[in-house]
């Protein structure tokens, strides 16, 4: 008779064997989360070892808790061996700010000469910040906005630069986007991919250019 698998179980499985892991939480995925009688999890677990894939899938496909501390208080992060371990679970969603039950964050802790240093300093990088908070980035980055939208965006530039400059003509290149349809030169759109080039293209330009008809 085989013996129930337990959250135990697959921690022990956890350091060779993180593809047998991830079988058996597809079989039983209530343990994903399930912690030992010390806190451990599988996603501590799975950083100490490096295991990426298992971090990965454990808080994307399982959706366990990226910040779920052991009986120090402290998350995966703490456990983090290499950087390129660290980077992931920054971009996961894991704390970089998350203190321990005496007070200190990962990259404290891992600054001692005993710990991971090298780690340490990824964390002390400015890279490290900006990485925690890559998930909301890369979704507003991601989403496309209706045609209507940008539109109604495109036409309030055109208006401002003419506002802005008079006495000045739109250039080929940006009257090549717009089709006049009644003698106050209200723009129409022509193809949402033109505009949306357009306007990545006037974002890109220096600050001082935006505004500048000439510079369309």
């Amino acid at each position: 008779m085989s013996q129930p698998l337990t959250i135990d179980r697959l921690l022990n499985l956890a350091s060779e064997s993180p593809d047998a892991v991830l079988t058996h939480l597809r079989e039983h995925p209530q343990l994903a989360g399930q912690q030992d009688s010390h806190g451990y999890s599988l996603l501590h677990a799975a950083t100490s070892y490096g295991h990426i894939q298992l971090a990965t899938a454990l808080i994307k496909d399982f959706s366990i808790d990226a910040n779920i501390r052991d009986e120090d208080d402290e998350t995966a992060l703490f456990n983090a061996e290499t950087v390129e371990m660290a980077k992931e679970l920054l971009v996961l969603g894991v704390s970089i700010d998350a203190k321990n039950g005496e007070g200190q964050t990962a990259a404290e802790k891992l600054a001692d000469e005993d710990e991971e240093p090298v780690v340490a300093a990824f964390f002390a990088r400015p890279q490290a910040v900006r990485r925690s908070t890559k998930p909301l980035r890369s979704l507003r980055r991601q989403a496309v906005l209706p045609d209507r939208v940008l539109l109604k965006t495109a036409r309030m530039a055109w208006m401002v630069c003419m506002l802005h400059r008079p006495s000045q003509t739109m250039s080929r290149s940006t009257s090549a986007l717009w089709m006049p349809v009644r003698p106050a030169r209200s723009p129409i759109l022509r193809s949402g991919a033109e505009l949306r080039s357009w306007l990545r293209g006037l974002i890109s330009r220096p600050k001082k250019d935006r505004l500048s008809c000439a510079s369309w």
